[in-house]
């Protein structure tokens, strides 16, 4: 793949909750993390993946007969994808007039990213606003981001990343000169309880939160609520200390689990990891707000 290509698995326009003003998000694949409350999971891939909705299933099963690789078959539920013999070549989903099966992510260079995102420049210059690149990591396709950020650089656009920063300090360091706000992922502090939830430890990204602190980027932090895992009294003070310690006066954007995300997984034939788990309640959500903002931090709900 081009170093200035990349997947890129949704483009919003119109967006007020990552970053100021009115913004349009662009979002990328691939990602080092494994979140088990990722709503997102076609988001974790370098590679396109096929989702299957079975509500638009019109079972005409023109796309078991298409399939080059054999990978689908027919079932009493519908469709069965054999992920295994699945390569993503697309007969599939280009013969499925019902639109049951799709391709998550489009290939794009950083010139046909931008050239969409120019198209709202006139929102951008009345609100404030900009372009926000998100993920999945925008880090882990750091030679696309690169790309894509010299060219919003180049259009005078604001710029934020929403990165969990799990990547080498030297591509931080390299692309922070240029980024107005880093929207930054802390999952947790505990090391221990991060691998056993994302997959990966947290030092690295401790570590770059320190650096880009320490250096005056401009950090809002972005933090989920996960009822049960990292909502704790324990969890809440060792952020409060550790953001204290480093960037007392920082943005704390507080994003309260959901399940809005199930029902991709069943399209992409994964189990869900938190079958069970409900979202916190509204008085919880306002207990570790006020937490925060007794604290000295500006704190918002849902960024």
């Amino acid at each position: 793949m081009p170093s200035d290509s990349g997947l890129i698995f949704e483009i919003e326009r119109f967006a007020t909750f990552d970053g100021p003003g009115i913004r349009t998000v662009v979002f990328m694949s691939s990602c080092p993390l494994c979140c088990a409350w990722c709503a997102n999971p076609e988001s974790r891939d370098p590679k396109r993946r096929l989702m299957y909705w079975k509500n638009r299933c019109a079972g005409c099963l023109r796309c078991a007969a298409s399939c080059p690789a054999e990978a689908l078959t027919a079932g009493s539920g519908g469709i069965t994808i054999d992920y295994r013999r699945c390569d993503c070549c697309g007969v599939c989903a280009e013969g499925c007039n019902a639109q049951a099966l799709t391709l998550a992510g489009e290939l794009m260079t950083a010139g046909e990213v931008m050239e969409r995102v120019s198209r709202d420049s006139v929102f951008y210059e009345q609100t404030g606003g900009g372009v926000t690149f998100s993920g999945g990591e925008p880090f882990a396709r750091f030679d696309f981001l690169f790309s894509l950020v010299t060219e919003a650089r180049n259009r005078g656009f604001h710029i934020c990343v929403e990165t969990t920063s799990c990547a080498p300090k030297e591509q931080i360091a390299r692309l922070s000169p240029f980024i107005n706000i880093f929207l930054y992922d802390i999952k947790c502090i505990d090391d221990a309880k991060h691998i056993k939830w994302t997959g990966v430890s947290n030092k690295l990204i401790l570590e770059n939160y320190r650096y880009l602190a320490g250096n005056g980027a401009g950090i809002t932090v972005r933090m989920p609520l996960i009822p049960s895992i990292n909502d704790g009294e324990d969890d809440l003070k060792q952020a409060r200390d550790f953001f204290l310690e480093l960037s007392p006066r920082t943005r704390i954007d507080l994003l309260p689990y959901h399940r809005l995300g199930v029902t991709k997984y069943e399209r992409l034939g994964l189990a869900y990891p938190l079958t069970g788990l409900e979202p916190p309640g509204a008085e919880s959500i306002r207990r570790i707000k006020t937490f925060f903002e007794e604290a000295g931090f500006t704190t918002t709900i849902g960024g």
